[in-house]
Order: C-alpha cells, then structure tokens, then sequence
C-alpha cells in the first residue's frame, strides 16, 4: 500500500472513530429524536407527579420520564429490581438501608447542588456515618402531633393556642372531648390512635433518660455522654413516663385502629381529632375538606421539654444507571424549592428547604389559608430526635420499641419498673458494643 493510501485509510478510521464516540455521546446525552429514558420509582401515587414530568419534559426534550409506582411490598420490589440488575434511575431514600447495605446507590455530588438553605436536620439525615451523602433531601416528616376538629373543641370550650401542655392538664381537656349517650356509652373518643405505632412514646421517654439530651434540633448531641457512661432508662421519671404515655395512648376507652378508620371516624364523630404526622394534613385536605382541623401538639414533660421524632425523605441515584448525568439533574428538578413547597400544600409533607417553606406561607396566605406550617415549626424548634446516628437507630428499634410494646400489651403487660429495667440493660450493652 503506497504512503498516500496509508494516509488516507488512517484518516477514514480516524473519522469513522471520531463520528463513533460522538454517536455515542449523543446518545448518552439524548437528543429530541433519539431521548434519554429515566425510570423514577416511587413508593406511592401522588397527584402532582404527572405535571412534574410534563414540566420537566417540556423544558429537556431530550429526556423521557417513565414513573414506577411501587405500591404494598415496595421494599421486597426494590430487592427483587436489585438482584435482578434493574433497579430504577431515581429511588426514594425510604428503602436507604437496603440501598446502603448492598451498595447500589451513588454518594450525592454535593459540588453540583446548593444545599445553603437545605435544613440541618434533614442534611444529617441524608449523610452515612462516614460522612457521604447518599440522597438529596426533599422532604421532613414529623410525628407525633394531634390533628383537631375545630368544632369539636369549640363545643368542648377550648381554645387551640391556651390548650394546656402540660401532661395532667392536657389529659384532662382531652377527656372533655368524650360524648356519651344518657346510658354512659362512649360515643365520640377524644382522638384516634393507629394501632402500634409506638413512636408516639418517644416524645416521653426521650425527655425522660439519663443523661438528658443536650442542644437543641438533635439527639445526636446525647451520644457524647452517652457513650462514656451508660445510658438511664431505669430512672423513676421514664417509669412514670411510661405509666403516663399508656393512660394517654392505651387508656380503656381508647381503641387503635388502623389508619383507614382514622379520617371517616373523625366525620362521624366517633373521634374528636385523629394523632399522626404531618402528612395527615393532605389526607384531611383530600378526603374531609368540610372538617376545619387544628394541630395539637403532645404534651411536655415534667421539665418542659418537647421532643418529636422526625425522619427525612428524598432522591437517589442507583449506581446501576446508565444515566447518572440525566438523574441527577432530574433530582436536582424534584427538589427544587417549588416542587417541595407544592408536595406540602398538595399533601402536607414538609419541605426541607427554607425557601420552600417560605413559598407554602406565602402561597397559603394569598389563598386566605391559616398558614399551618408555624405549627409544625414550632414543634421542630424544640427538639427533633433525627436517628442520623446507627447507635440511636439501633436503640429506638430494639430499646425503646421493645419498652413501649410491653407495657402496652393487652395479654401480657410488662410493668413500667420491669420495662424500664429491661432497657436499660439492652441500650447499655448496645452502647458499650456488648451486642
């Protein structure tokens, strides 16, 4: 082959290789006519999410949108798309610790985003104990809290902002909210409970321990006492907590169902208000737009304090996607101020940046709506236990779980003493790294 031909024949290759990665890269950036494909698994329906994905589509063309909605079991379907190599894109971060433990969800490139608005609570709630960041935050969950009928408290006299916080006071008015027939049957109950949802103790317990939680917005400060001397479960004050929480939560006339009784019961008056988290706000909205609610938060402890159990929620990446790039552009969209501030006003989950706060006021005053968010920033401005930490995590499931479960089982109660013995012993061997 002469000199020129060689020449030439190199060239061509060159062009064909060139022209190769370029298609490549077109590709992968997608383009109108040849569009990337996303799939967003999410646990459950929401009625925005198909104006979210015309929105998004609408403004990159080159990307497609393919929502999975994963429904009951959404943990077991993640493992199976898991093993089998087909996990979604984007997922929730509420399947973290599957995600965590088989390593199949990418560190968050912090560079790419503006976290200075972002809520410390929820920033710590989406880092790993090794200090990555494993989803971006998009939402803050806060539990316990008592959802009111307005009505049902005017009928009683009682006024939502002199409505007493402290533990005897505040079971006294609740008790006010009964309604008996002339036979003495209870017709309406002061609130509804879901049955086992033992978070509802915490509020207690954790004001309660020895020694007590230091600053404020997190437990995690505790950790520095707790861990150079055992914790103190077996204190008169949690016992006293606990014969407390099962009075309010368990009392004789105080039925658990599940939640699908909650929002009927309440319009049929057989419940004065129902307990739960934030995002019962949306299903009163939803579903008993004539109820006019207000939140009642739980009561203080003896000295004062007022803990409530929070968990945050957002996006991740799977490291399984062939499309990070897009992904994470994608989550940058899902968690914009906007998109959380309509998730709240759409179905009361809270947002997790301020200025998405700031929007769903400013959004609810302009609609003439009390703006319902400064209850629940009251409610985090006194103290959030954020589980950031895996000690905390363990101890809340196989500690304080496990107290608040015997004490209030119907067959076999535990006494508070016994209870309150028992965990002391398991949080200390768990502290200490005996188990």
């Amino acid at each position: 082959m002469s000199g020129s031909k060689l020449k030439v024949s190199v060239v061509l290759v060159l062009a064909l290789t060139a022209l190769g990665w370029l298609f490549v890269a077109a590709v992968r950036r997608g383009s109108p006519d040849r569009p990337i494909r996303l799939e967003w698994s999410v646990d459950t329906w929401e009625v925005y999410y198909p104006g979210w994905i015309a929105q998004y589509e609408q403004e990159h063309p080159e990307v497609k949108i393919d929502l999975r909605v994963m429904g009951s079991s959404a943990t077991q379907k993640v493992y199976t798309m898991l093993v089998a190599g087909q996990l979604s894109d984007i997922v929730t971060s509420s399947q973290r610790n599957l995600l965590v433990e088989n390593d199949a969800i990418e560190s968050v490139p912090e560079a790419r985003f503006d976290f200075s608005d972002v809520l410390p609570v929820c920033m710590a709630m989406a880092r790993r104990p090794e200090g990555d960041m494993i989803y971006v935050p998009a939402s803050l969950n806060l539990k316990p809290m008592v959802y009111m009928d307005k009505a049902d408290l005017d009928e009683a006299g009682l006024g939502v902002e002199a409505f007493p916080d402290d533990f005897d006071g505040w079971l006294k008015a609740m008790k006010r909210l009964e309604k008996r027939d002339a036979d003495g049957n209870l017709l309406r109950r002061p609130f509804h409970m879901k049955a086992t949802f033992f978070a509802y103790g915490y509020p207690w317990i954790l004001s309660r321990v020895e020694p007590r939680p230091g600053g404020q917005n997190s437990i995690n400060d505790f950790l520095g006492d707790g861990r150079s001397r055992p914790l103190r479960f077996d204190v008169p004050e949690v016992m006293e907590g606990l014969r407390q929480w099962r009075r309010v939560f368990v009392g004789e006339d105080q039925v658990a169902d599940g939640d699908l009784e909650r929002i009927p019961g309440m319009k049929k008056d057989r419940y004065a208000g129902a307990a739960g988290g934030n995002w019962m706000e949306g299903e009163l909205r939803v579903n008993a737009p004539q109820i006019q609610w207000v939140i009642i938060p739980p009561p203080r402890a003896a000295d004062g304090r007022r803990w409530v159990h929070a968990q945050g929620g957002g996006w991740a990446v799977a490291r399984q996607s062939r499309h990070k790039e897009a992904a994470w552009d994608f989550v940058r969209f899902l968690t914009s101020p906007r998109c959380q501030a309509e998730a709240y006003l759409a179905h009361g989950y809270l947002p997790a940046r301020r200025s998405a706060w700031d929007l769903a006021i400013d959004q609810q005053r302009r609609q003439g709506v009390d703006a319902t968010l400064r209850y629940y920033k009251v409610m985090m401005d006194a103290g959030v236990w954020d589980e950031t930490d895996p000690t905390w995590k363990r101890i809340a499931d196989e500690v304080i779980i496990r107290m608040l479960e015997g004490v209030a089982s119907q067959t076999h109660p535990v006494a508070p003493a016994e209870a309150a013995t028992r965990a002391q012993e398991e949080a200390a061997n768990i502290v200490t790294g005996k188990r």
